[in-house]
C-alpha cells in the first residue's frame, strides 16, 4: 500500500516517524534522544506550537510497541536560530551533503539539482546559501 508524503503531514511530522523508526531499529544502542533539527519560521503560518504537539505525538506513537526500559527526550538543537544561523554554522562539508528542495529534478545516476521554484529553495537564495 503506498501513500503520498504530501498527504502524510508537516516535514516534521515525517521526520518524528522515521526518527522513532530507527531509534526502535537499534534497541541495543539504548538511544536516548532525538534531535530535531527544525526551526519556526514564518511560513508556519503560527502553527509553530501545534507542530510541535503533532511530531512529539507522532514520535511517542512510533515507540508504543518498542518497549524500551526509558522514555526518548526530543531535543531541539537550533529551535532558536534562523536559517541563515543555521547554515551560517553548519560546516560547508555538511550544507552539500544537506537536502533542501521540495522538488528537486533528476539528472542521472540518482544524483538530484534543485528546483529553484520552490519555498525552500527561495529561502536559501534569499539568505544567500543557494548554490
Amino acid at each position: 500500500m503506498g501513500f503520498s508524503a504530501a498527504l502524510f503531514g508537516w516535514n516534521l511530522t515525517l521526520c518524528a516517524f522515521v526518527g522513532a523508526r530507527v531509534l526502535r531499529s537499534f534497541p541495543a544502542d539504548g538511544i536516548t534522544r532525538y534531535a530535531v533539527g527544525v526551526i519556526d519560521e514564518p511560513h508556519t503560518l503560527g502553527m509553530w506550537k501545534e507542530r510541535v504537539e503533532e511530531a512529539k505525538a507522532t514520535f511517542y506513537a512510533g515507540l508504543i510497541t518498542a518497549r524500551l526500559d526509558y522514555q526518548p527526550e526530543i531535543v531541539w538543537p537550533v529551535a532558536h536560530m534562523t536559517k541563515r544561523e543555521v547554515l551560517d554554522f553548519l560546516p560547508p562539508e555538511v550544507i552539500e551533503m544537506a537536502s533542501y528542495c521540495r522538488n528537486p529534478a533528476e539528472l542521472w545516476g540518482n544524483r538530484f539539482r534543485p528546483c529553484g521554484k520552490c519555498i525552500s529553495c527561495d529561502t536559501r537564495r534569499k539568505i544567500g546559501h543557494f548554490p
